[in-house]
Order: C-alpha cells, then structure tokens, then sequence
C-alpha cells in the first residue's frame, strides 16, 4: 500500500508551480540542517554565559569571604581562570572518554 504524505502548510501554500515546490523543500531542509549547526553554535554560547556568570558570582563570593580587601582586577582575573579550568577540566574529561 502506497504511503500517503498529507501536505503540510508550506506544501500547499504553492501549489500550481510544483517545481517550485520541490525547491522550496529542498531549501527548507537544507536550512534546518544549518538550524541544527546553528543550535550547536548556540548552546556552545549560552554555555559559555552560564560559565561566566557563575565564575564571576564565585570569584566575588570567594574573595570576599577570604581575602575582604581584594583589588577588584584580582577579582576579575580568578573568575577568569575558574571559568578558563572549566574549559580546561571539560576537554580533558572529554580526551579520556575518547580513548
């Protein structure tokens, strides 16, 4: 038994150029394969926020609790590194589950 397809809404919104059609969707799919390069690129990024974020909430809150009179660029240099050995700590789990 033939397998219907029930056109969806951007199948039909074109019908009387049905090789426009076929462009279209080929065009639609090859861009949600980008949305999918592009989601990577995005979660990449947000990651990156989150890391900032709560290194710089830590390196204030450590400072503060250890050392009350930090300069502040001692401050920001700490967040710097927590968040560089996140990336640090993350690519080297990552080499060993490789192997």
């Amino acid at each position: 038994m033939p397998d219907r397809h029930k056109p969806g809404f951007s199948e039909r919104w074109i019908p009387a150029f049905s090789g426009m059609t076929a462009t279209f969707l080929f065009i639609r799919k090859s861009l949600n394969s980008l949305k999918f390069i592009q989601d990577a690129i995005v979660s990449r990024f947000n990651i990156f926020v989150i890391r900032a974020i709560l290194g710089a909430a830590f390196a204030v809150f450590l400072s503060r609790f250890f050392y009350p009179g930090a300069n502040p660029a001692y401050v920001a240099g700490l967040g710097i590194f927590m968040v560089g050995m996140a990336y640090i700590l993350e690519y080297w789990k990552n080499r060993k589950s490789e192997k």
